[in-house]
C-alpha cells in the first residue's frame, strides 16, 4: 500500500510505502525491507522506538545483502550515505561476534542522534528523546 512516508501497522500487520518511491523498484524493495523489521519486531512503547528502528535496520541490511549478493542490483541501506556506513559496520561486527545486542544499541543511538524523517527533522526530536547522549 502506498503512502506519503513509508510506516508500518503493526496492529493489522501492513506495510504503507511511500508513494514518491512509486517507480523506482530499489527504493521500494528498500523501504519494504526495513519496514518489513518493523513486523518481524514490532515495538511495545515509544521508549523502544530506537530499538525498533535498530531490529528494522538490520533486517534491512540482511535483505539487501542477500539480493546483492546475486550481482544483478545494487540496492543501499534506507539511511543516509554516513549513517548506512555505521549500520553496516555494526551489522558486520554483529555477525563476527553473534552479538545482536550491542548492534541494536548501536544502530538505535545512531538512528536517534544522526536520522532524519522525510519530515526532514531529527527522529530525537520526532519521539521527543532525551538527546544529551548525542555529539553534534
Amino acid at each position: 500500500m502506498y503512502s506519503d512516508r513509508s510506516i508500518t501497522d503493526n496492529e493489522h500487520s501492513v506495510v504503507f510505502i511511500n508513494k514518491n518511491l512509486y517507480g523506482n523498484a530499489e527504493d521500494i524493495v528498500t523501504a519494504l525491507a526495513h519496514e518489513l523489521g518493523h513486523i518481524f519486531h514490532p515495538t511495545k512503547s515509544r521508549r523502544d522506538v530506537f530499538n525498533g528502528e535498530a531490529y528494522a535496520t538490520i533486517n534491512n541490511i540482511k535483505i539487501i545483502n542477500e539480493i546483492n549478493k546475486t550481482g544483478c542490483y545494487k540496492i543501499g541501506v534506507t539511511a543516509g550515505k554516513k549513517t548506512a556506513v555505521l549500520y553496516s559496520q555494526a551489522y558486520d561486527k554483529m555477525l563476527k561476534t553473534g552479538n545482536i545486542l550491542q548492534a541494536l544499541k548501536t544502530i538505535g543511538h545512531v538512528y536517534k542522534c544522526y536520522e532524519t524523517t522525510n519530515m526532514g527533522i531529527s527522529y530525537a526530536e520526532y519521539y521527543h528523546a532525551d538527546t544529551s547522549d548525542c555529539k553534534k
